[in-house]
């Protein structure tokens, strides 16, 4: 998560990346210890993916990285500011996001995310490609 436009914007980039980091031992140590079957699952390195998709985004079809969001978070809390709803800042989510409120037409195609920490339509069709190689290369399930 220390890609996300929420780190990056947040300078919380190196704290992100450790407690990922952090997560990803602890759940390969455990992972171990416990004896699972290794056969049974796949370890993802989707820190190394991401940061890669980031540093090529353009070649990955994208035109904005991980530096902008493709929904336009402060208009859609304006607009339920404007409306009166209890708690607006809570529709600043890519959960509230449709293509009336990207930040440009089919943004959902060429921004990274949708909003700080959540990916896009595309990003999520790449994440998918990757983690149905990694499983077909892996053998799991066969």
């Amino acid at each position: 998560i220390g890609g996300t436009p929420l780190a990056l914007q947040g300078g919380t980039q190196a704290a992100f990346t450790q407690l990922s980091g952090l997560f990803n031992q602890t759940l390969a140590g455990t992972l171990a210890a416990l004896k699972v079957d290794t056969t049974k699952y796949v370890l993802l390195d989707t820190f190394t993916w991401q940061d890669g998709i980031a540093a090529n985004y353009k070649a990955n079809g994208f035109s904005v990285s991980n530096t902008d969001t493709a929904c336009n978070l402060k208009a859609m809390v304006a607009a339920a500011t404007q409306y009166g709803v209890a708690n607006a800042s809570a529709f600043g989510s890519s959960l509230f996001c449709s293509p009336q409120t990207y930040t440009t037409a089919n943004a959902d195609q060429t921004y990274m995310f949708a909003d700080t920490v959540h990916p896009t339509t595309h990003l999520h069709a790449l994440f998918a490609q990757f983690v149905e190689s990694k499983i077909a290369a892996s053998g799991v399930g066969k």
